[in-house]
C-alpha cells in the first residue's frame, strides 16, 4: 500500500519532477484498485500539470483511462518485422466500439491492436 501513497505523492508534491515514469504500476494490486488508481492519477496529473509515462502489463489499468480526453493518451510499443522498436498511439474509433465494453475488453479482443499475433 505504501507504493500507492508514493505514486500519489509524486503528483501532489511541488518537489517532484514535472515529468516522470512509473514502470509496472499495477504491481501487487487487484484489478479494481488498478482501475481506480489510474482514474485518480489521471485527475492529479491534469490538475498538477505533471505528465507521466506509465507502463503496464495489466489490462485493468486501461479501464481507468478516458481516451476521449485528448490529454490522456495510450500507446502501444512493438517491434516491426525488422526488429525495430516502434510506437503507435491508440485512439478509440466510435464506429467499432462495442456497446458498454470496457477498454480492457476491447484490448483483449484485439479491437485496439497491440495484441501479439501468434505465428
Amino acid at each position: 500500500m505504501l507504493h500507492i501513497l508514493f505514486y500519489l505523492a509524486l503528483f501532489i508534491s511541488n518537489k517532484t519532477p514535472s515529468l516522470f515514469a512509473i514502470d509496472n504500476i499495477e504491481s501487487n494490486l487487484n484489478p479494481h484498485l488498478c482501475t481506480e488508481l489510474m482514474k485518480v492519477i489521471c485527475k492529479l496529473a491534469k490538475a498538477k500539470n505533471k505528465p507521466a509515462l506509465i507502463t503496464t502489463h495489466n489490462p485493468a489499468i486501461l479501464d481507468g483511462l478516458n481516451l476521449n480526453d485528448d490529454d490522456i493518451r495510450l500507446f502501444e510499443i512493438y517491434r516491426n518485422d525488422k526488429g525495430h522498436t516502434k510506437t503507435r498511439r491508440i485512439k478509440l474509433n466510435p464506429e467499432s466500439k462495442p456497446v458498454k465494453a470496457k477498454l480492457s475488453e476491447l484490448w483483449m479482443r484485439g479491437y485496439l491492436g497491440a495484441i501479439s499475433k501468434q505465428k
